[in-house]
């Protein structure tokens, strides 16, 4: 099969542009002053396959997150230091750090209409305003925040 530009870039404007975990990752979030959506993922998991289905296919959850953050996905087999130190509870982690790499808040499993909310409910908290229009501004019971950790571990 033969893809004209329109279909490339339709194909990409339709994903999250995920980065790999590193510190041209966190240099950019700095530079950007976005936060970070990092996914811990792994090929084995069922439910991050349907977090990839469901969640990370949702045309607003990925305006939102390419828009306004730095998506980063870990692949949980390759950077078990990654998941040691940002895992919250099981596959799929979805946490959400400060370009420092500190932890804002996260969960496992989100389902897309909560993910909508709680990507609009981390960009307040970062102090940033989302491109579309908000809904609910609180962070659901689901998910916890954990206090700040040192940046020692990043790369």
């Amino acid at each position: 099969m033969i893809l004209d530009n329109r279909t490339v870039v339709g194909f990409l404007l339709n994903k999250i542009q995920w980065l790999e975990w590193g510190k041209e990752s966190f240099e950019k979030a700095q530079s950007l002053g976005k936060p970070i959506l990092l996914d811990i993922t792994g090929s084995w998991c069922h439910w991050c396959h349907v977090m990839d289905n469901t969640s990370y296919s949702d045309p607003a959850v990925i305006d939102l997150v390419n828009k306004n953050f730095i998506p980063v996905r870990v692949d949980t087999d390759k950077r078990p230091d990654v998941n040691r130190r940002y895992n919250m509870g099981g596959w799929p982690t979805t946490a959400f750090l400060d370009n420092e790499g500190r932890i804002i808040t996260g969960g496992t499993y989100i389902p897309p209409q909560q993910l909508r909310e709680v990507l609009r409910s981390v960009l307040d908290f970062y102090g940033l305003e989302p491109v579309q229009p908000r809904t609910n501004r609180c962070l659901t019971g689901s998910q916890r925040t954990l206090q700040p950790q040192s940046r020692s571990t990043l790369t």
